[in-house]
């Protein structure tokens, strides 16, 4: 492995070498848990905000009731909801994210875009549960799919099996289920982005 300025026996992480603090298997074994978390931090994310199928399948008759007697239109009630929902979600992501971030060691510079990406994520959650029950027309059977999209939401991640190893037919769930999608960003966020005296910056393909 070689650095930018030619020398040998530099730090590798993730394909990558570069100069830095600590030997080569200790800074592999510390982003190695770094991606740990970062899966962790969406899986419980996906998991925990599944229990909102049962929240909306309590409201669903009052809607109906109350739309059909043309209390209030579709749209006013959603973008209402939505609304009056923004400080919960807002709160629930910003203790995972500060204390994940910071209990784990991620480096500082890159929070701002972490504590964004979890936000959204969780936003993005519970609006793909809401579209499921939305459209289902028992408890069980939103429950079920609901089981389902988090079965193979982490089977297309890349996290247990990689996307090569995943068979030709079934990849196109690694694109079009949104874990992969976040897990990418917060590696990317973290890895490739500054650190401290430019760590990241010099990143380099290993040959």
């Amino acid at each position: 492995k070689k650095t930018k300025d030619g020398g040998g026996g530099g730090d590798t992480s993730h394909g990558k070498s570069y100069e830095g603090d600590g030997g080569e298997e200790e800074v592999m074994f510390r982003d190695d848990v770094k991606m740990i978390v970062i899966f962790l931090v969406c899986g419980i994310q996906l998991t925990s905000s599944i229990s909102i199928l049962e929240v909306i399948n309590l409201k669903r008759p009052l809607f109906y009731k109350l739309r059909d007697a043309n209390v209030f239109p579709t749209l006013v009630y959603t973008l209402s909801e939505s609304i009056a929902e923004v400080p919960l979600q807002l709160l629930d992501s910003s203790i995972l994210a500060v204390i994940t971030f910071f209990a784990v060691g991620l480096h500082t510079e890159t929070f701002p875009v972490f504590y964004l990406g979890v936000i959204g994520s969780n936003v993005m959650n519970v609006y793909i549960w809401k579209a499921i029950m939305a459209n289902v027309a028992t408890r069980s059977l939103a429950q079920s799919t609901g089981l389902l999209v988090i079965a193979l939401s982490i089977y297309a991640s890349g996290f247990f099996v990689t996307y090569t190893s995943i068979p030709l037919g079934m990849r196109w769930l690694h694109w079009i289920m949104p874990l992969p999608h976040v897990m990418k960003m917060l590696a990317a966020n973290e890895f490739l982005s500054p650190g401290p005296g430019g760590r990241y910056d010099r990143l380099l393909p290993t040959e």
